[in-house]
């Protein structure tokens, strides 16, 4: 039986909804540049949101859309949490980590691979150093992700019958609390860190504490928010919820969201949606369904309760707001693919034109349009690969950037929004370990022959493990036919190409391998593919039986 969606929209729109009373505004001799608030979501399809084209309700982020500019072409550089973080945070591509472990593994003379193996360090320049040094605020709250402990420093270890009422137990979550937020002070720059987890809620260390607790980080996001009231400095806010990544967000509504990764916390509980009645509008939905609905509607009340406070606080309109997704969702996780790279970007606030852009733009961009909205210098001897938008912003038809860049594990790939060209070539020593039959397999793009993304992706793309490849994405938006051994687009083969090596991986210092891989061509080759191919994707615990065998290309978008 099918969902009347009508009825479950307009019942979690009244979840949802609701604003609090503007409160009077700051004094006239403040600093008059415009806040920043940055909502940086998880795992996050486009058309998750209405304003999309979406099935979902999303009333509070729509409205932030209709009041702003809606990016139809916007990328991530890496469709990994880590890579795509770091990215955004730097302005920089994944591959320009100066992290140690990353140059130990991957030297300069080697071609590297992107994945969760790259973090920040105190020595990286990013967004929040830059504004402090000009005079603003910094504030952050949720999920961080691009970070390694210090050296000796361990995460607490618990069972499942310590009690989080015990006092040892809250005295062991609140050092390791504090020392997150210490490591998101110094290596991102950040002043002040509240709510902060700095990985996802399945993988914390308590096992009573491995559920999506939003309304925790939406506390911590408005505790920073009603300290800027005074309006003495602007203020730059990064909120990173885990909406909608796994696990199931459905599950949270059972959970008592006081219990928090810091201790317990009853004042939390103001900042849930009403859960009773998400819990009904939901109660004849299967999962999957299930786990969208709820992490759609815990979000969008999550960005409700943020716009509200800015309001209250007397900000909402001297404020800049970003809402954009760390990367899609499978089966494009940890590829090049647009399932992976393409990602919902909304700007709006003083400034910002209305309308929807269809300029290719990247989060990392974010960090130069920034700095020009806010008139910073650029952080010296840094490399800065995101350009300024502040054209778009004025202009929503204007023309912001050619092509969006992208880096999965040894892909490479460039897209201007209508035509994609994907470069996979591995390193010359993994084409010798295959040739020789030290290797039985062929790597996947992350130079692995088991990873779940990675074998959710090859289990749905033809040509995963083709070293060339051409989309058309206007007549092949799932990218099930390449073009790239076609005549007719060999021209444009070419140059896509010579574009991604001039305007891309020769600024690298790292080589990239190109050229036909003879090897690649043989019956040899083809039998280490079916190798990697038999791995499947029944192994995934979270993917199957729960999801059922993907669907690519859908019938039904």
């Amino acid at each position: 039986m099918k969902t009347n969606y009508l009825i479950l929209f307009l019942a979690i729109i009244s979840i949802i909804s609701c604003q609090p009373k503007q409160q009077e505004t700051a004094d006239e001799t403040a600093d008059t540049r415009p806040n920043l608030v940055v909502f940086f979501t998880d795992e996050m399809s486009p058309e998750y949101l209405s304003c999309y084209g979406g099935d979902m309700p999303t009333p509070h982020i729509d409205q932030l859309a209709a009041g702003g500019i809606r990016f139809e072409n916007a990328y991530t550089p890496a469709s990994m949490c880590t890579p795509s973080r770091f990215s955004f945070m730097t302005g920089q591509y994944p591959g320009r980590s100066q992290s140690e472990d990353f140059q130990e593994n991957f030297p300069s003379d080697v071609p590297y691979s992107v994945a969760w193996n790259l973090h920040l360090t105190p020595e990286t320049a990013t967004i929040a150093k830059s504004l402090n040094e000009a005079g603003y605020n910094t504030g952050m709250a949720g999920k961080w992700h691009i970070s390694s402990l210090p050296d000796g420093a361990q995460r607490p270890s618990f069972s499942e019958t310590d009690s989080l009422h015990e006092t040892e137990t809250l005295q062991k979550l609140v050092k390791y609390q504090r020392l997150v937020q210490q490591i998101v002070q110094e290596d991102g720059g950040f002043q002040e860190t509240n709510s902060v987890l700095f990985g996802n809620f399945d993988g914390f260390p308590h096992p009573q504490l491995k559920f999506h607790n939003i309304p925790w980080i939406t506390k911590g996001a408005v505790d920073f928010l009603r300290k800027q009231e005074d309006g003495k400095n602007p203020f730059f806010l990064y909120v990173a919820t885990t909406g909608i990544h796994g696990p199931g967000h459905h599950e949270a509504l059972h959970k008592d969201v006081a219990l928090t990764p810091e201790g317990i916390m009853p004042e939390v509980a103001n900042y849930n949606p009403n859960v009773d009645s998400l819990i009904n509008a939901i109660d004849s939905v299967s999962n999957p369904k299930k786990h969208k609905i709820a992490g759609m509607a815990y979000l969008d009340h999550h960005v409700k309760t943020v716009m509200s406070t800015l309001k209250e606080i007397g900000e909402l309109d001297n404020t800049i707001v970003m809402f954009m997704s760390d990367h899609n969702v499978e089966p494009g996780k940890a590829t090049c693919y647009e399932k992976g790279i393409h990602i919902p970007m909304i700007i709006a606030g003083p400034g910002v034109t209305e309308g929807v852009s269809e300029s290719v733009a990247q989060t990392v961009d974010v960090f130069p349009t920034m700095l020009n909205i806010v008139d910073a210098a650029k952080p010296e001897n840094h490399k800065m690969d995101g350009l300024d938008m502040s054209s778009i912003l004025q202009n929503p038809e204007a023309t912001h950037r050619k092509y969006a860049y992208a880096e999965a594990g040894y892909a490479r790939s460039i897209t201007d929004g209508k035509m994609k060209y994907i470069s996979f070539y591995y390193p010359q020593h993994i084409i010798d370990s295959m040739k020789s039959g030290e290797l039985n397999f062929a790597p996947n793009q992350l130079g692995s022959k088991k990873q779940a993304h990675s074998s959710i992706a090859i289990e749905s793309y033809p040509h995963y493990f083709e070293s060339e490849q051409l989309y058309n994405l206007q007549e092949d938006p799932y990218e099930v036919n390449n073009l790239a051994n076609s005549g007719e687009y060999a021209n444009l083969l070419e140059q896509m190409r010579d574009d991604l090596h001039n305007q891309f991986l020769n600024s690298f210092s790292h080589p990239y391998p190109s050229g036909p891989s003879e090897f690649r061509k043989t019956p040899a080759y083809d039998r280490l593919v079916r190798e990697t191919k038999s791995v499947g994707t029944d192994y995934i615990p979270w993917y199957k039986p729960h999801h059922g065998k993907l669907e690519w290309p859908p019938v039904n978008k």
